[in-house]
């Protein structure tokens, strides 16, 4: 989910994943527009493609393309798998913490400030062989036990919503600046 390009890595995903899709019966989706801006997007995006292809996974491995339905996508999927090189923040993280679902991704910065000690599987960058191992492992769990994670992934997503953190850090600086609250309090406002 987000945009495809070469630093995302979509095609690590891919050549990880689709050795298992069959056998597992998983559908492997890649949701998002492919920026063609970054270098070496357009090959690998056409590398992906003809992979697909030759391996005969067209009923397993989908490109969506740009959607406005992200939430709903996300909502119906078993497991988010992030496999980028690179992460400024990640988004499509915050948002998969936020839905509860289960996450794996490459440990790169960005994405281990994010994810790390909550739990979620991280993976070196650029190694297809452990991703699958580690996206088969969230899967395999008890019904229960995935629900369970579910929820305590929403709470951590509601502790890290702006919203959250705008109140805290708002709390924090009245209870430096006793005046400020008390203005506040005088005026009614909180």
């Amino acid at each position: 989910v987000g945009r495809l390009a070469h630093y995302k890595r979509p095609d690590v995903v891919l050549d990880a994943m689709a050795p298992i899709c069959e056998s597992h019966d998983l559908l492997l989706l890649f949701a998002g527009d492919a920026d063609s801006s970054v270098p070496g997007t357009k090959p690998m995006l056409d590398d992906m493609h003809a992979v697909v292809e030759r391996a005969g996974l067209q009923s397993r491995v989908r490109f969506l393309g740009h959607r406005s339905d992200i939430e709903n996508l996300m909502a119906a999927a078993d497991i988010l798998v992030h496999g980028a090189q690179k992460e400024a923040f990640g988004l499509v993280l915050a948002e998969a913490l936020a839905l509860g679902l289960p996450i794996v991704s490459t440990r790169v910065e960005g994405t281990s400030e994010v994810l790390e000690g909550n739990g979620y599987l991280l993976v070196p960058p650029n190694n297809p062989p452990r991703l699958p191992e580690a996206v088969l492992q969230p899967l395999a769990r008890p019904a229960d036990r995935l629900a369970s994670a579910r929820r305590q992934a929403r709470g951590r997503a509601r502790r890290h919503a702006p919203a959250t953190l705008t109140r805290a850090i708002t709390e924090a600086s009245e209870e430096g600046a006793p005046g400020l609250a008390q203005a506040r309090a005088a005026s009614g406002r909180r």
